[in-house]
């Protein structure tokens, strides 16, 4: 199990008065709720929200679940001023107002950005206490000495070069999108659960007056989905085709069994935080991905080489191209306009 915690401050240097909550300050320009008041059933954005309007001066309410996801909120004279989530089907709103809310001067828009792309959620956590200068992750057993942090970029600086090094125009692996449309994906119908297709999808749900008999099968290859005739359709778990079945992964390390293609047959590579393995690519290359559209890449010998981000969850690499799926896709049976199936064509360069 990763780490759950909540947290709630406000951006000023002057003490709170005590009828608004029990807070200290930790971190200079901050004040800290402190965490033996906060629990996990209660409402913060709700607290925050009427806070922001006797305090006369930005709230911050931050939250990370198991390590996975995190969301954090500013709110500013009662309204939500700018709001962030790594879960996909909560919208942002005001980024780039950020940076100002929190006493910066004009400017920190790309590093914002650049921070506010991080697939991993505990490191994302710790580029956010180095720029806002206030510790997130605050438990109630915590010494009022180690929660003490100040602004800087030495973390950032350390990120930022890591990134350019295998994104971009210097990255020797990329995604073009190539295609985009409405629909969902699906391995079997709501009453078959248990009998999956696993050599393609069930394909539907891109029209308003979508419903279930009208999910029709398909298969993924050289970068669309074609029709998937009823008597090639394999119902299955694991096929020997699945790279899953070569590998054991867990939250740190990727395992291949003896079995598994060249080079990677018997090996153990760790994994960054936040990504697991996905698929050969090539025939001296891995790729990982994680649930926020961060696609990497590993070469054989366990190197992170090229890091990019797609659109959607990636369900499927074929023939050069990957297929990701909205967050709806494998459980929600409806029609939901925003929901889209993109296709990349995956370029070494």
């Amino acid at each position: 199990m990763g780490v759950t915690v909540s947290s709630l401050h406000i951006y000023s240097g002057e003490p709170v008065d005590p009828a608004l909550g029990r807070f200290a300050s930790f971190s200079p320009g901050w004040q800290t709720m402190l965490p033996s008041d906060i629990r996990p059933e209660d409402d913060l954005y709700g607290a925050a929200r009427k806070l922001s309007k006797k305090a006369a001066a930005p709230v911050l309410v931050f939250r990370m679940f198991d390590s996975d996801e995190l969301l954090f909120a500013l709110f500013e004279s009662g309204r939500t001023a700018a709001f962030f989530s790594t879960f996909d089907y909560e919208a942002k709103k005001g980024i780039f107002r950020i940076p100002g809310l929190v006493g910066y001067p004009e400017g920190h828009k790309r590093r914002t950005a650049e921070i506010l792309s991080c697939g991993d959620v505990e490191l994302l956590a710790a580029l956010l206490e180095e720029f806002f200068g206030v510790a997130l992750m605050v438990f109630a057993d915590d010494a009022p000495d180690t929660l003490r942090r100040a602004r800087g970029d030495e973390l950032y600086r350390a990120f930022h070069e890591q990134e350019r090094s295998i994104r971009g125009k210097r990255a020797p692996i990329g995604a073009l999108l190539v295609d985009e449309f409405p629909g969902k994906l699906f391995s079997s119908t709501f009453s078959e659960v248990d009998r999956s297709i696993s050599n393609g999808f069930l394909f539907g749900m891109d029209t308003p007056a979508s419903s279930l008999k009208d999910l029709r099968p398909v298969r993924f290859s050289q970068g669309k989905l074609l029709p998937l005739p009823e008597e090639e359709i394999v119902y299955a778990t694991h096929t020997a085709a699945d790279p899953l079945a070569s590998a054991s992964c867990d939250l740190n390390a990727v395992r291949f069994l003896p079995d598994a293609p060249e080079p990677f047959g018997g090996k153990t590579f760790p994994l960054p935080p936040g990504f697991y393995f996905f698929d050969f690519f090539g025939d001296r290359r891995l790729m990982l991905t994680n649930f926020h559209g961060g696609v990497a890449f590993m070469d054989a010998d366990g190197k992170l080489i090229a890091r990019f981000s797609v659109k959607g969850i990636p369900v499927a690499l074929e023939d050069g191209y990957l297929l990701t799926a909205g967050s709806g896709s494998f459980w929600m049976y409806g029609y939901e306009p925003n929901n889209r199936l993109r296709i990349y064509r995956i370029e070494e360069q």
